[in-house]
């Protein structure tokens, strides 16, 4: 299925976003994740944006640390379906069946301090974009059930790029439920509400 958001701003308020060097961050929810909140999405906003998606994950393995500012850098990355198991061993994943059929299972098999999540690809104004949406730690043995949401937060937040680990989702964040059909969304008095 292909989701879209748009999102409106008036030419007064996307002088003060870009002139502040302020981005538009978009946050994803993930059942079973337990790690921090992570910036999906970060752009330099036009006065008319567009954020498309697709029912489409990618599980992936980071040696970044968890750390709120931190940008991960994902090492290993593998084409995921829901109800999949992928075993991390030997620094890359191995598909198996028999996880719950709503969430993709990651088991990691290998020493480190690794960082494990889901991923997904968009578009953001006709340009690629995406990229990890959580990051949790998996000791060795140990494995995560990440089921995808299509529950967006959208904020304006400095410094922020895809992947940025935030130490929190700013409390005037807009939650929105992307479901059939364009969200429409634009950004009144400081912050973002439904259009």
């Amino acid at each position: 299925m292909n989701y879209e958001l748009r999102i409106s701003i008036s030419s007064q308020d996307l002088n003060q976003i870009v002139g502040g060097g302020l981005s538009v961050g978009i946050a994803k929810s993930v059942g079973g994740s337990q790690g921090p909140a992570v910036a999906w999405i970060a752009f330099r906003p036009l006065s008319s944006n567009s954020v498309t998606f697709e029912d489409r994950y990618s599980v992936y393995a980071t040696f970044s640390p968890p750390q709120p500012g931190a940008v991960i850098q994902v090492m290993s990355e593998e084409q995921g379906q829901l109800g999949g198991v992928y075993t991390f061993r030997n620094n890359f994943f191995q598909s198996g069946s028999g996880g719950p059929g709503n969430a993709l299972t990651i088991q990691n098999e290998q020493q480190g301090n690794l960082g494990f999540g889901l991923s997904q690809r968009a578009t953001v104004n006709g340009a690629p974009s995406g990229g990890p949406t959580n990051v949790d730690s998996l000791p060795t043995g140990q494995r995560g059930s990440f089921e995808p949401k299509n529950t967006l937060q959208v904020f304006l937040a400095q410094q922020v790029r895809n992947g940025t680990i935030l130490s929190q989702v700013p409390f005037n964040a807009l939650r929105v439920n992307v479901s059939s059909g364009p969200v429409n969304i634009r950004f009144e008095n400081g912050q973002f509400v439904l259009a």
